[in-house]
């Protein structure tokens, strides 16, 4: 990317960021109502090009790159979904009394003002009544007061009870040159001293997070502003950051609310696409890890401004964010206290195009490295959720190395908080075509080792035989028979394994205390037992095996967990399809179905072209989705 692209892209992020520092009185459409709440700047508007401070980086600059590609790219192909209240019910009205508006300027109206205050509350109620109500020019949703009356000095209004939250919102607003006041039976007194004390999501504080939220978002670009959380007065003046146990709950309770808006994954998805959390002082991310539980699929991220100073304060973000395009982590210590930190990062995200506004990949390159292949292993495509080939590549080295040096293996993958155990299941079906060495078996090398706790009752025995740390395990491989296991290339149709993602798992640096993310892998097949002492085959056992991965260990994957369950050899016909030829080619093109959305004709017509391969037809779609017509999907 060019320095003139940079330049010239859009303002729209930066302004957003400085939006946050002027946030005064609204003037209201008529010109002479002004209400209580953030002033919003018009779309595009800037006040000048800014330059960040620290590292010499024109930070401003790098964070309207974001947007660009925002609106460039992520905001084509239609229109934000919103979630849409239901009509309220006009069976169950609540009654509120408005006082405070009699002698404002509309009193001079024939009906003292009665109309302009009714319009007036139907207006800022409308925009209140959830939190992404604003992302079109109109209201996702318009109240209306059902009915009205006037007994003195005091407008009794009545709305259906869903709605009092919403005109309870405009209560101290000012109408026409005067403050009213909206009171009711239905409306929960506000206590300051009680929002200042208590962070937790009560329906007081819900109601601020939906209104700072809503303050913060942008729907024409898509932009949910959360940098300088710290300078907020919203969030000041109720108190959020007077304790520490005040700010380690607000970012996982805003998350929570903010989540509680989308219907879908995919409404979720099109709204928000960018996310700034510049200028937060923030050391490490485990404060804000929620984000990457809340937000899986974000396009752009600004962690500009910050205090990390090294990877390991992301650590708990590593490989999440799959479709990240852009990051933005200038002005961060990290920049010149771990050269190559750049190089990592690429790693972590095989998406990213742009990092700090350079381009670091090309779209042909990110499309090159995500494109579906086939792979190696004898895996199902869509329940092997693999990234960077992380688990593929422990899977080829760890059943290679137990076969032949189980040490090395140990030292490889298995540290001080690694667990291993074994269990055998003497009860499992066996397959009753096979003889001779396949039916013949014996369990006295593993018995006295098995921890199958449907048999093992006794608590002793059952702490004794988990095993962990290297020195344990290794000891235990030691006293355990040689094996040897299929081929997993050649010998495909004897193995079965899935791997999916694992949340949670313990972080090695201590930063996350809710964890990280990992791998969860289980893989089931079969093995030859070998004779010692003549060299040959023993026995024939099938097994099934449990591993959790995570981060760690010399070659930085760690072996968290290892459960090895061994039975008597069953064969290897529940991987295969069932039924004939035909009915392979139906699963697979139910398959393609299920992953692409497409109906069963276009499924089958893209598999026949695709000659039968499962991957090669998903890489055809993803080359020709763009132009097919609708009637290729359900």
């Amino acid at each position: 990317m060019t320095a003139s692209a940079v330049k010239h892209s859009s303002d729209n992020f930066s302004h957003h960021r400085r939006g946050a520092k002027r946030r005064n009185l609204r003037t209201d459409r008529d010109g002479d109502l002004v209400m209580d709440g953030p002033k919003r700047d018009r779309v595009g508007k800037t006040t000048g090009p800014g330059r960040g401070r620290g590292f010499g980086i024109n930070t401003a600059a790098l964070q309207r790159e974001v947007l660009k590609h925002v609106a460039s790219d992520s905001n084509q192909g239609g229109h934000i979904r919103t979630a849409m209240p239901r009509p309220a019910s006009q069976g169950h009205l609540a009654e509120l009394k408005v006082t405070g508006w009699t002698n404002s300027k509309a009193s001079t109206q024939e009906d003292r003002g009665v109309s302009s205050l009714i319009g007036f509350l139907e207006r800022h109620a409308s925009k209140r009544g959830s939190l992404f109500s604003q992302k079109g020019r109109n209201p996702a949703h318009t109240t209306r007061i059902k009915k009205s009356r006037v007994e003195g000095d005091v407008l009794s209004i009545y709305v259906p009870t869903e709605e009092v939250s919403a005109y309870a919102k405009v209560d101290g607003f000012v109408f026409a040159g005067k403050n009213i006041k909206i009171e009711g039976a239905s409306i929960r007194a506000k206590s300051p001293q009680n929002r200042q004390t208590s962070p937790e999501p009560t329906s007081d504080v819900k109601e601020l997070f939906q209104d700072f939220l809503s303050s913060r978002y942008n729907p024409d670009t898509k932009v949910l502003d959360l940098s300088s959380l710290g300078t907020d007065a919203k969030l000041n003046s109720v108190g959020m950051f007077n304790t520490t146990s005040t700010q380690s709950k607000f970012f996982p309770a805003l998350m929570k609310i903010c989540d509680t808006q989308f219907k879908t994954a995919q409404e979720k998805k099109e709204t928000i696409q960018s996310i700034s959390l510049a200028g937060n002082e923030i050391a490490n991310i485990a404060a804000v890890t929620t984000l990457a539980q809340t937000f899986p699929d974000l396009q752009n991220l600004d962690l500009s401004g910050n205090k990390f100073d090294n990877l390991n304060c992301l650590i708990g973000w590593k490989n999440k964010f799959r479709f990240l395009d852009h990051l933005v982590l200038t002005n961060n210590p990290l920049e010149q206290l771990q050269p190559g930190w750049e190089t990592e990062i690429l790693q972590w995200y095989p998406r990213l195009r742009l990092l700090n506004g350079i381009q670091v990949r090309t779209e042909e390159d990110v499309a090159q490295k995500n494109k579906p292949k086939k792979a190696p292993l004898p895996i199902l495509g869509p329940n092997f959720q693999d990234e960077a080939q992380i688990a593929e590549t422990f899977i080829t080295t760890f059943f290679a190395g137990f076969d032949t040096d189980r040490s090395a293996l140990v030292n490889m993958y298995y540290d001080t908080d690694s667990n291993f155990s074994l269990n055998v299941n003497t009860h499992a079906m066996r397959d009753p075509t096979q003889q001779g060495g396949y039916k013949t078996q014996g369990w006295d090398a593993y018995i006295r080792l098995s921890r199958n706790l449907k048999h093992l009752n006794n608590p002793g025995p059952r702490a004794a035989r988990k095993f962990q740390g290297p020195d344990d395990i290794r000891k235990i491989w030691t006293q355990l028979p040689a094996t040897r296991h299929p081929n997993l290339i050649t010998d495909q149709q004897k193995w079965s394994i899935d791997c999916q993602h694992q949340p949670g798992v313990p972080d090695p640096s201590g930063q996350c205390s809710t964890g990280v993310g990992g791998f969860l892998i289980t893989v089931h097949g079969e093995y030859e037992e070998l004779d010692a002492a003549n060299s040959g085959p023993a026995k024939y056992r099938s097994f099934d095996r449990t591993f959790i991965l995570g981060p760690g260990g010399p070659s930085g994957v760690k072996v968290v967990s290892d459960l090895w369950t061994i039975r008597a050899y069953g064969g290897f016909a529940a991987w295969k399809p069932e039924g004939g030829e035909q009915d392979s080619l139906e699963n697979l093109a139910a398959e393609i179905s299920r992953i692409t959305g497409m109906n069963m004709v276009y499924s089958r017509m893209c598999l026949e072209e695709s000659g039968g391969d499962l991957q090669k037809a998903l890489a055809a779609f993803e080359t020709a989705k763009a132009s097919l017509p609708q009637e290729a999907f359900t």
